[in-house]
């Protein structure tokens, strides 16, 4: 199959998707109430959400992607009958018409023309000047904040405001890795990674009926339908409803209606009272504290203040930061490749406890809020290294052992809420991350 190289700009990169198949719960946000979810899984799955900020999926979106998601499940059965009979060609149809379906959701997603924008520049760096290629991101930093609204943004914006200082600099190699990350954060959210991965299946499967082999195409095949089981059960999910009121609440305490944050707040409650019937002892216990702190907000939403509104922001990363980790932990146990269970489940814990501290440093807390969670997720990684010791995985031993001393580091003077401060914690989130990934 032809691939439109604009198109291909649109998909995750391959050496973003090569790590991709342990985060196929997340790759679930595609589909309705396809089919129901049995056992234990079920019970993980109903607890997820999105790994990253941004909005949550709304009705209307959900049903226009179940409704696209469903015509591709169905194109994709008549691919994989086609392949037991030994049909190419009606499996190449059948793929054909799933992809024009995956490019069309991919094509309406808010980022699609940014990203479109940050490619053509990396293209031109291989012919035009570097004041020509900084020209070509004016266009993109607008787009950027007219999609704001809907889109987590910011990192996006630092790793192009990087790249024009490569071009200053002439440096245009370091300015393509900018790029490439630019554009690997905004594929990076709810609605997209999951078409983009679902999309890159589906050409696999095709490049594999082109050469013949009909078992590893059947193979990426099963992968998308894998992940196109369960959106019904991560976007209706209790903690990312009670994520998305407390957003909505964020808004409305902005906007002075305060009737309308302390709705916001009562829908949240009750949200977290189901996140609090889990049967993991963290997410419970974390649920619970976060109930008690919505309750507690409710006496001083009508002050008006700017620290109940940091205190309500507080409280919304905090959730967010819950629902990251349900949703990693949930991509851990669906590998069904994955022999790192428990070390990577510690470094999820980690990643938890180094969110909240942020939260308590940047947004509303104390120092010595800030230094308890640190101390967490120092506990965390000394859990993970020893488990990465046992399995014998240098490399993963060395980089928790740097991730201890970043943390150390942070933790000594807890106090610190500089803008040094601020990118130190974002390159050891970053860190944090990219351990997780690799394993």
């Amino acid at each position: 199959m032809k691939i439109d190289t604009s198109l291909q700009s649109r998909c995750v990169s391959a050496r973003f998707a090569r790590a991709t198949i342990s985060r196929l719960a997340v790759v679930g946000l595609l589909t309705g109430a396809l089919v129901p979810v049995q056992g234990a899984l079920a019970e993980q799955l109903s607890q997820s959400l999105d790994i990253t900020p941004g909005r949550a999926i709304s009705a209307a979106e959900t049903r226009v992607l179940s409704r696209e998601a469903a015509h591709v499940v169905r194109q994709i059965a008549k691919a994989r009958s086609a392949i037991n009979e030994a049909d190419v060609g009606a499996a190449k149809a059948a793929l054909s018409t799933a992809r024009t379906s995956l490019v069309s959701l991919q094509n309406d997603m808010p980022t699609a023309t940014v990203r479109d924008h940050i490619w053509a520049a990396e293209q031109h760096l291989g012919y035009d000047s570097t004041q020509k290629v900084q020209a070509d991101l004016v266009p993109v930093f607008s787009d950027l904040e007219d999609i704001r609204g809907v889109v987590a943004v910011d990192v996006a914006k630092k790793h192009l405001q990087q790249a024009v200082t490569k071009l200053k600099a002439g440096d245009k190699e370091g300015a393509r890795k900018e790029f490439q990350q630019a554009s690997d954060s905004l594929v990076y959210t709810q609605m997209e990674l999951p078409v983009s991965i679902t999309l890159e299946q589906v050409d696999n499967a095709y490049s594999a009926l082109d050469t013949g082999d009909l078992g590893r195409a059947n193979a990426a095949l099963v992968a998308a339908e894998d992940g196109l089981l369960y959106i019904s059960t991560v976007a209706t999910a209790p903690i990312g409803k009670a994520r998305t009121s407390l957003w909505q609440a964020t808004k409305d305490y902005t906007a002075k209606d305060y009737a309308a944050t302390k709705r916001d707040l009562a829908a949240a409650g009750k949200w977290l009272d189901k996140v609090g019937a889990s049967t993991d002892k963290t997410t419970r216990e974390e649920a619970a504290k976060l109930k008690a702190d919505t309750a507690a907000m409710n006496g001083k939403i009508a002050k008006g203040t700017a620290e109940t509104g940091a205190d309500l922001s507080g409280l919304w990363a905090r959730t967010k930061a819950l629902s990251d980790r349900e949703a990693e932990r949930t991509s851990a146990a669906w590998d069904r490749t994955w022999t790192k269970s428990a070390a990577k489940l510690s470094l999820i814990d980690a990643k938890l406890h180094l969110a909240y501290a942020q939260t308590a440093a940047f947004v509303s807390g104390t120092s010595a809020e800030v230094g308890a969670q640190l101390d967490k997720a120092a506990a965390d990684l000394t859990t993970a290294a020893k488990q990465a010791g046992a399995q014998s995985n240098k490399k993963l031993a060395d980089s928790i052992a740097a991730l201890k001393a970043s943390i150390a580091s942070l933790k000594a003077d807890a106090s610190d809420t500089s803008a040094s401060a601020k990118a130190h914690y974002d390159k050891v989130m970053s860190d944090l991350r990219q351990a997780i990934r690799d394993m």
